[in-house]
This record gives C-alpha cells, sequence and structure tokens, in this order.
C-alpha cells in the first residue's frame, strides 16, 4: 500500500552489531513498487525532479533506490549508526545520508517532489510528521510510504508476511501502539491528504 516515533528512543538500531544485520538482510523494496511511485510523481510534477527524501532511511536500501529518477537523494535517519553505515556502502554520486529526525528534516522548506518511507512510519509522530512532509513537499508533492509484509516470498507453502503477522501477535503487547499501523501494512494510517491513493 502507498499513502500520501517522535522520541529518538534508546534506539536498538544504534547497536553496531544489529545495524550491520540490518544492513544485510533487511529487503529491498521491488523496482516495480519504485517505478509506480516515480510513476506517479511524474504526473505531478515538472521534470526533471529534484529532491526525493527517504524518512527512517537505515542503511539505505529504499533510499539507492531512487538514484536513478532524482537529481539529488537524501536519506535521513535517528540512527548515527545507520546513517555511518549507509554513508559508507553508498556508491551513488547523488545521495546524501543525514542524521535527524522525521519530526524535524534536515531539509529546506518546499524543496522535495517525493518523501518516501520504507517500513519506518509507525515509529513516527504522525501528527508532527504530516505537519513537516507539508512544509518539505513542493506543490503537487507526494508522500509515499509502504510496508515489505505483503511483497514476500512463499517458502514450504507459507508466506513470509505470514509469519511475520503471526510472531508479531505474538509480541504485540510489547510493540508501541503505533505498530499497528505496520500490521495492516499502514491500512490504519490516518490520510495524509484528500487525494490519497493506494496501490
Amino acid at each position: 500500500r502507498v499513502v500520501m516515533m517522535a522520541q529518538p528512543v534508546d534506539m536498538v538500531f544504534d547497536d553496531q552489531e544489529i545495524v550491520k544485520l540490518y544492513r544485510e538482510y533487511r529487503p529491498t523494496p521491488p523496482e516495480n513498487l519504485i517505478s509506480t511511485v516515480v510513476d506517479f510523481v511524474k504526473e505531478k510534477s515538472v521534470e526533471p525532479l529534484q529532491l526525493c527524501v527517504d524518512v527512517g532511511c537505515g542503511s539505505g536500501q529504499n533510499t539507492n533506490m531512487y538514484t536513478n529518477y532524482f537529481q539529488q537523494v537524501i536519506g535521513v535517519d535517528v540512527s548515527q549508526e545507520q546513517v555511518q553505515l549507509a554513508t559508507k556502502n553508498c556508491t551513488h554520486h547523488n545521495v546524501i545520508f543525514k542524521e535527524g529526525i522525521a519530526e524535524r528534516l534536515p531539509v529546506e522548506d518546499e524543496s522535495a517532489e517525493l518523501v518516501t518511507s520504507s517500513v519506518a512510519i509507525h515509529w513516527f509522530n504522525l501528527d508532527k510528521f504530516y505537519k513537516e512532509v507539508t512544509r518539505v513537499l513542493k506543490p503537487g508533492g507526494v508522500l509515499a510510504c509502504y510496508s515489505y509484509l505483503g511483497c514476500t516470498p512463499i517458502y514450504a507453502g507459507k508466506s513470509y508476511a505470514s509469519t511475520i503477522l503471526e510472531i508479531g501477535g505474538m509480541l504485540n503487547n510489547y510493540f508501541p501502539e503505533e505498530h499497528k499501523h505496520l500490521w495492516t501494512e499502514y491500512g490504519t494510517l490516518p490520510a495524509f491528504s484528500p487525494e490519497e491513493q493506494m496501490f
């Protein structure tokens, strides 16, 4: 589904070993999802596309998918360790990774055609994040948020998504309330815009 934590917590994502595992095993969004998002952005914006901001970028898997479509891509993450690893492993000349939070993006007003977030928006304070996205987007700009639960392979007759949901259900009481959005593939997110579209 594509849709238009307030606190920098004691981020487990800052642990060096977890950051390395995250880089190695976190799925990369499929190219057809990225091209669908970009096609939607092109309907609303003048080309060439200038700036994409990836919020909650982690080690950069989603960020790097946009390098062929935008003149500049900025990945923002609360974790200094994630940003350092993303920067170290990046081979694209038009990508910058910055430490920052979703509710106060290190980006100029009305500068981006696209703000995106892959499997991270459930960590954000949505009211503040939506206001910040409104500040950062150019007129006609797009917010695209997505999860990977629905884009997973089947092994031994069971989908990866159903395994995650099963484990998530068992651990649900230990997660913040905002995780409900993840388990519904962001189907429960409040609308960002009256023009919201789902894919």
